[in-house]
């Protein structure tokens, strides 16, 4: 069963990546329709605000590239426990 994550803290991770400036949110995650929902409901939320949303979904490894290109700004991964210190070792990279 998946750990549910309180929408405020989603609702937070979103407020960090806004670009003041821009209102562009640049945001990176595996496949996850529970983070495409709320996307769509910030997105909606703010729809006034001319925001633009950019919302890109790929494997471990393309999300921290995404991050350490400067493409995004917020990734969203999930790793399992086995996977932690490999994860460790190159996200210290």
């Amino acid at each position: 069963m998946r750990k549910k994550y309180p929408e405020k803290n989603v609702e937070h991770m979103q407020e960090l990546s806004i670009d003041e400036k821009q209102k562009k949110l640049n945001i990176a995650s595996y496949p996850s329709g529970m983070l495409s929902n709320n996307l769509a409901k910030f997105y909606n939320e703010h729809r006034e605000e001319n925001l633009h949303i950019d919302y890109k979904e790929g494997t471990t490894e393309q999300i921290l590239d995404y991050i350490s290109q400067g493409i995004v700004r917020i990734g969203v991964v999930e790793i399992a426990k086995q996977q932690l210190a490999p994860f460790r070792r190159i996200f210290a990279k």
